[in-house]
């Protein structure tokens, strides 16, 4: 009895796949997307917290450029799983499918998903290069998988120093995302918010030792992880953006990324957009409305907040779990 009541709550559910064995597009099923989808397409990778919003809203401003976020396309909670699932694997290969009985057409089909939703939206925009910025924390996996259905594309990757990007967590995590947080970790949130001074002038931890150990460890993983892969599957197709750059000279930046997307500088007037756009934060200004007055206390969005706010054993711990990353990248020994 239990195993025919098990049997008939599992049926018609998907189980998710991994997206292992996701084969490359065919190149006549390339092809055919780029004859029915013609538009360029890039995407903007990053960790979590590195400045792809940044940079998705400074690159857009230019008048050939359509970027909007983020449909997670590579991710675990894209569509992948979705594609790779068994239910999904048993339909192509039914015995009645005819279509597909010497044919995988799971890439071309992911292809088609994707360039729709990138496309409706760069037609209403007026645009002719199409890209999605989603951060995600799958590392080469996600590098991977875009190889795989987008071989044509190109690739931004924007990477920060990772003390600023893990304090930028950490900071997200206090201000909308306490459900994150271990035990520990929400018992020194609400120690922040009662008191903050001791954390503002570095006497007590933002951190608890578990939690940044571990979030240094998957940003040197993660970055390290997916330059190597962008390198490999795009060659001069991929571009690896400082967000340190791209926060100190906007414009000049943004000049050498349009002309790899093929778009050209632009003109001159575009100078001024990208300093208004550069100037506004509006994740900041949507914190800055929160009921935590906390959160003013706290930096967004600079260079170098970590050194105001990590304790001498934070640096050296982040040194010790992510020092290799760090200097790989040119950011410097903490003092």
């Amino acid at each position: 009895m239990r195993r025919a009541i098990a049997q008939w709550i599992y049926r018609g559910r998907i189980r998710l796949g991994d997206g292992l064995g996701l084969e490359p597009i065919l190149a006549d099923d390339l092809a055919q997307a780029r004859r029915r989808f013609p538009r360029p397409k890039f995407f903007i990778f990053g960790h979590a917290r590195s400045g792809t919003s940044f940079l998705a809203r400074l690159v857009r401003q230019h008048p050939d450029v359509h970027c909007d976020w983020q449909t997670q396309f590579f991710s675990e909670r894209g569509p992948i799983p979705y594609f790779t699932s068994p239910s999904f694997r048993r339909w192509l290969r039914h015995p009645s499918n005819r279509w597909t009985q010497a044919w995988d057409p799971t890439a071309a089909l992911l292809r088609v998903c994707c360039d729709t939703i990138l496309e409706r939206e760069a037609e209403k925009a007026g645009k002719r290069v199409v890209g999605d910025k989603s951060p995600n924390e799958n590392g080469a996996q996600a590098v991977r998988w875009l190889a795989a259905v987008y071989p044509d594309a190109h690739l931004l990757y924007i990477v920060r120093d990772g003390r600023d990007t893990v304090l930028s967590k950490r900071v997200q995590a206090f201000i909308d995302q306490p459900q994150t947080l271990g035990r520990a970790d929400r018992r020194v949130r609400q120690a922040f918010i009662q008191e903050p001074q001791p954390f503002i002038e570095r006497r007590r931890s933002l951190f608890t030792p578990a939690w940044l150990e571990a979030a240094a460890r998957n940003w040197a993983h993660n970055v390290e992880g997916s330059v190597a892969a962008g390198r490999e599957l795009f060659g001069d197709r991929f571009a690896l953006v400082r967000y340190e750059a791209l926060l100190a000279e906007p414009y000049r930046s943004l000049t050498a990324l349009w002309t790899f997307l093929g778009v050209g500088s632009g003109e001159a007037a575009l100078e001024a957009e990208v300093e208004k756009e550069t100037r506004s934060n509006p994740e900041a200004d949507w914190h800055g409305s929160s009921a935590f007055a906390f959160v003013q206390l706290l930096p967004r969005g600079v260079h170098g907040g970590w050194r105001d706010l990590y304790t001498t054993a934070d640096a050296q711990l982040f040194e010790r779990a992510a020092g290799n990353a760090l200097r790989q990248f040119d950011y410097q020994r903490p003092s």
